[in-house]
């Protein structure tokens, strides 16, 4: 399933290049902020289904959710658990032929009005209290935060910091900024910790060109029984089989009718965009594509370069010693053998070191606990390597965490007892 989330600035303006993108990446459900919708009148999206909030009393804002009805493969239902009259937000309840229900809030939330974020993650905790199903919030929340690779952080990002210690919610964003020609990360993408598996890809699509200053957010899950064989699968253009002469006759074709829908064309954002419609078109129609199919990574965090070579050397001498099993073969195979295992023990240790130098070179508690939140998340863009044993959930529960941070913040650095305080997890989990 396919989730892309705009600050669209008005849905007016943005909506063609909008429309390009969502059939371009087969989206299946669209989120929106700032639709600058009127107030009395329904918000449209192709010949999908849609659930909008429009500001009321005034200009501006407005959220919407847009669910592409020609899939089968889910349904979405409205969901009004999360809504308040305090902050603009909008949901809903997918249910997916994979048997996953979720919801999924899209907020919106003005720059310096904290108060609102401040009503917005409390209500999501209390409802989140008596509620099984995950939660996924895609908004522009206007937090900035180290965390997820802003330069500094505001009070906005100090709110949401908060509430996903005290949720053990997680952002997944991939660290691009979501506003052009700016540093900053404040589109957000928020999961609940159960859903991290589920979450193929989050991109921030800063190639895709839209009429608006935020950039579009593209969120892949693997929830769908349906989609679950794709979801690998990419296409790749086969340039070495193009008919060049057959391009150039059909590029030609393809220029006069642009040239002939828009004569006298003075924008150059529509001149740009008409061009690069003509020339995808010209592709679709002469270049063949092929699907190739991804390989996931399956390798543990500490695996580097000097691992790799051996690990090659090895499948090499196990090839050798299988074709001809002679002791010059088996010799080898025992040394490459060795020599794996002692590059393998190598650079686990030299991993250890470089997690416990970031730890403890932090300069602060705010900085530590950061750091830490970094080290033991399950997430493949991290810049610090994750705690994480192979294919398995972080290394540290909760309960451990809460030890660590304990003994750091009441104990000082150096440990003076194994101990651990009941009372102190438990608060710290209220």
């Amino acid at each position: 399933m396919k989730l892309l989330f705009l600050n669209a600035q008005a849905i007016s303006t943005a909506y063609q290049q909008l429309v390009h993108i969502v059939n371009s990446y087969d989206v299946d459900i669209v989120c929106l902020n700032e639709t600058h919708q009127e107030e009395n009148k329904k918000l449209t999206f192709l010949d999908w289904q849609v659930f909008d909030k429009p500001r009321k009393g005034r200009k501006g804002g407005g959220v919407a959710i847009c669910i592409n009805t020609h899939k089968t493969n889910f349904t979405v239902t409205k969901c009004t658990d999360f809504e308040d009259t305090n902050y603009e937000s909008v949901a809903a309840t997918i249910h997916t032929d994979n048997n996953i229900i979720f919801n999924l809030l899209v907020p919106y939330i003005p720059p310096e009005e904290t108060k609102q974020l401040e009503e917005l993650t409390t209500k999501v905790q209390k409802v989140q209290q008596n509620n099984k199903h995950e939660l996924i919030i895609m908004g522009d929340l206007n937090a900035k935060s180290l965390e997820w690779n802003n330069d500094k952080t505001n009070k906005a990002g100090e709110i949401i910091e908060n509430f996903l210690t005290k949720t053990d919610m997680l952002c997944v964003n991939d660290g691009q900024p979501t506003r052009r020609n700016t540093k900053s990360v404040i589109d957000l993408v928020i999961i609940t910790p159960s859903t991290i598996s589920k979450v193929h890809n989050c991109s921030t699509l800063v190639h895709e060109n839209i009429r608006s200053d935020h950039i579009c957010i593209l969120t892949e899950l693997d929830v769908c029984k349906k989609e679950q064989n794709n979801l690998t699968k990419r296409k790749v253009w086969q340039i070495n089989k193009v008919d060049w002469n057959k391009w150039k006759e059909q590029a030609e074709k393809n220029m006069e009718e642009m040239l002939l829908n828009n004569p006298s064309n003075d924008n150059v954002d529509e001149v740009y965009q008409s061009l690069k419609a003509a020339i995808d078109k010209t592709m679709q129609e002469v270049i063949c594509q092929k699907e190739m199919k991804e390989k996931k990574s399956t390798k543990p965090p500490w695996w580097n370069y000097d691992v790799n070579q051996a690990k090659k050397n090895l499948n090499y001498k196990q090839r050798q010693y299988r074709k001809r099993n002679i002791p010059q073969n088996k010799e080898a195979l025992v040394t490459a053998e060795e020599k794996f295992e002692n590059e393998k023990e190598k650079a686990m240790n030299d991993w250890s070191e470089h997690l416990v130098d970031q730890i403890n070179t932090s300069r602060n508690s705010k900085e530590v606990w950061t750091t830490y939140k970094k080290l033991t998340k399950k997430k493949d863009c991290n810049t610090i390597l994750p705690l994480i044993d192979q294919d398995d959930p972080p290394a540290f529960s909760n309960q451990e965490k809460c030890k660590i941070l304990q003994k750091t913040f009441f104990e000082g650095k150096h440990l003076k007892t194994d101990e651990f305080d009941e009372e102190f997890y438990k608060q710290t989990q209220e």
